[in-house]
């Protein structure tokens, strides 16, 4: 089940992204979110409007996403987009890492938003990358979050 994150939510939330980035540095990937994002400020910013998802199931929360209706890191990219309609993008996608396949529902699940889907993610997360190559995202350039952090682009 994915539903909308609540403020009840923060502990398992954050819970789960410090298994991801101890999983992050395990992986050859330790600069991506470091040892402090996402930060409690940004989630509970995401819970706040309404873009946080939980993916749960009987095991308890699995994992966690964002969904933006717009970014704007995106405006500029040192590539192109695939094209200019409306988007989703993903952000702080994380999983328990008790079970697998928590990057498929979440595409699954944006997959019922706009046609259009984009995706970030450091140059190092090679697991990440290996998933969105596997499901059909096409490089499109890079980005720079917050003016400077550089991120692979990708688009589906």
């Amino acid at each position: 089940m994915i539903r909308l994150a609540t403020k009840e939510d923060l502990t398992n939330i954050m819970l789960v992204y410090m298994i991801a980035r101890k999983f992050m540095k395990d992986t050859g990937n330790p600069d991506q979110w470091g040892d402090n994002r996402p930060t409690y400020e940004s989630v509970v910013t995401d819970i706040d409007q309404e873009r946080m998802y939980i993916i749960e199931e009987d095991e308890g929360l699995l994992g966690v996403f964002s969904l933006y209706d717009y970014d704007k890191d995106y405006e500029n990219i040192d590539g192109k987009w695939l094209n200019d309609e409306p988007y989703v993008a993903f952000h702080k996608l994380a999983a328990n890492g008790m079970k697998k396949g928590v990057f498929k529902k979440a595409l699954d699940f944006a997959k019922s938003k706009p046609n259009n889907i984009r995706i970030d993610t450091h140059k190092h997360n090679k697991v990440m990358q290996l998933n969105i190559k596997r499901n059909k995202f096409s490089y499109v350039g890079r980005v720079y979050i917050d003016g400077e952090l550089e991120r692979l682009a990708y688009h589906l």
